[in-house]
């Protein structure tokens, strides 16, 4: 089964509503149709520590969620925008 992991990077946490986790979710609805199974995970939610390797120690969960890109078929990146700028 091909699977989808849309990322979805609003600077709300949840449960604050997220425009751009709406647009992820209805894409991946869309995609279930196509039996794309999906999920979306919202990176505020995580502590994600600043830097370029891939695990930068300290608590950081980004490893956790690199897995699941690495795992996943396609990739959604929702971002918001303000005016017209990303």
């Amino acid at each position: 089964m091909t699977t989808a992991l849309a990322l979805t990077c609003s600077l709300k946490k949840s449960p604050s509503p997220s425009s751009s986790e709406l647009l992820a979710n209805q894409l991946l609805d869309a995609l279930a149709g196509l039996d794309v199974k999906g999920e979306c995970v919202r990176a505020a939610d995580y502590e994600i520590s600043p830097g370029v390797e891939t695990d930068m120690g300290g608590g950081d969960q980004w490893p956790g969620l690199r897995q699941k890109l690495l795992a996943a078929d396609i990739l959604i990146l929702a971002t918001p925008t303000w005016l017209g700028h990303p």
